[in-house]
């Protein structure tokens, strides 16, 4: 589920690779963003860090399940 809370704020959990390509195109339109996401499993997480992404990525939990996105 990914949702905005205002223009440049959004947060996401992360169920499939379908949900991480939705949450690229999202972002391909914005400036300033930030964005914190979810990620239900390790397997998603990893598909996502090796993946190429618009914005500074930052892994803030210890099972890279959480990540913080945000480009300005």
């Amino acid at each position: 589920d990914i949702a905005f809370s205002d223009d440049t704020t959004m947060d996401a959990y992360i169920e499939s690779e379908e949900e991480i390509s939705k949450l690229d195109l999202k972002l391909k339109y914005l400036t300033n963003f930030y964005v914190n996401i979810y990620f239900a499993n390790s397997t998603l997480a990893n598909a996502y860090r090796n993946g190429t992404h618009k914005g500074t990525t930052t892994w803030v939990d210890r099972n890279r399940l959480q990540a913080i996105i945000y480009s300005m």
